[in-house]
C-alpha cells in the first residue's frame, strides 16, 4: 500500500483516487510484484484490487442521451404551467372590480 501524495493518506493499489482529498492516484509498481520477477523470472499475475464504492470509475466527457421520454419531467411541467394558470385565475377572481 502506498501513500497520497497530497494529503499522506493510505491507499490501495486498485485506487484511481485517494478518498481522502480526491487527487488522482498514479499506479506504481509494487515492491512485492518486483521481487516476485526477480524470483521467477516470470511477470507475477493476480487478481485486481476492487475499486471501493467511494470511488467510480471514469465517466464520460460528454453526458449520454435520453433514449425515452420522462413521464414524471412532463408530469412535473404540466403541472407546474396548470398551477401557474390557476393562481392567475384566482388572482383575477379576487382583485377584480364587482359590478
Amino acid at each position: 500500500m502506498g501513500k497520497c501524495t497530497n494529503c499522506g493518506t493510505a491507499l490501495d493499489p486498485g485506487w484511481k483516487f485517494c478518498i481522502a482529498c480526491g487527487e488522482r492516484v498514479e499506479p506504481a509498481e509494487s515492491v512485492e510484484s518486483a521481487e516476485s520477477v526477480e524470483e521467477t523470472g516470470a511477470m507475477a499475475t493476480s487478481k485486481p484490487e476492487p475499486i471501493p464504492s467511494a470511488i467510480r470509475p471514469d465517466e464520460p466527457d460528454e453526458p449520454l442521451p435520453r433514449k425515452r421520454v420522462d413521464a414524471a419531467l412532463i408530469f412535473g411541467i404540466v403541472m407546474a404551467v396548470g398551477g401557474g394558470v390557476l393562481i392567475i385565475l384566482v388572482a383575477i377572481a379576487l382583485f377584480s372590480p364587482r359590478g
